[in-house]
């Protein structure tokens, strides 16, 4: 006959037992996650997500490990088809420019630089910043120095896309220049840009 003191030690010990099999079966499960990602290896601050064995990439890198520039595949001579969408002065809403400019790289990976922008040679490093949150979304610079007021010509704002088929880039921006007539003039600007190498 099993006494009490043993029926206590019997359970101690499956409860004991218990214990570790469910801590180690924890443990073994958490583990095998965490080894889902073991040769992975992400580039330039990338992570490994778990849930899909893939690297999340931060705004500026893409590909399967992050070693792909977002604005690389950008880096080319483009024709742009530019049009004044709105003017304060009469007779230059709907006028169209076409020119050539040039997308190149700066020292980070979430901004580029413009050649030409507008058609005009004293913009030729016009810097462009990717979105935070959407490596195909950019804010054009109205900060610098030169881009607030240079011969008399002033960047007030704007923002484009780059297509992600690599072959068109659309963006809007505003200006304040001194037309023909010497006085000031506001035009909100639409640009098209189509790549020139394909």
């Amino acid at each position: 006959m099993i006494s009490k003191k043993n029926n206590i030690l019997i359970a101690s010990i499956l409860a004991v037992f218990s214990f570790f099999m469910i801590a180690y079966s924890s443990c073994k499960k958490a583990g095998s996650d965490n080894t889902r990602c073991k040769n992975v290896v992400c580039r330039n601050g990338g992570n490994c997500n778990q849930a899909n064995n893939k690297c999340s990439c931060p705004v500026g890198y893409e590909d399967s490990v992050c070693g792909t520039k977002t604005v690389g595949k950008y880096y080319s001579n483009w024709g742009v088809k530019q049009t004044i969408m709105y003017s304060d002065s009469v007779g230059y809403a709907g006028t169209d420019t076409f020119y050539t400019t040039e997308l190149k790289a700066t020292a980070t990976p979430t901004t580029f630089y413009f050649t030409n922008f507008n058609n005009n040679p004293y913009y030729s490093n016009v810097l462009c910043t990717l979105d935070e949150t959407n490596s195909y979304h950019f804010r054009i610079d109205t900060i610098s120095p030169f881009q607030m007021f240079y011969y008399s010509y002033q960047l007030l704002s704007g923002e484009g896309n780059l297509n992600k088929t690599k072959d068109t880039i659309t963006a809007k921006f505003v200006t304040r220049h001194r037309n023909f007539t010497s006085n000031w003039q506001v035009d909100s600007v639409r640009m098209v840009l189509a790549r020139h190498d394909y």
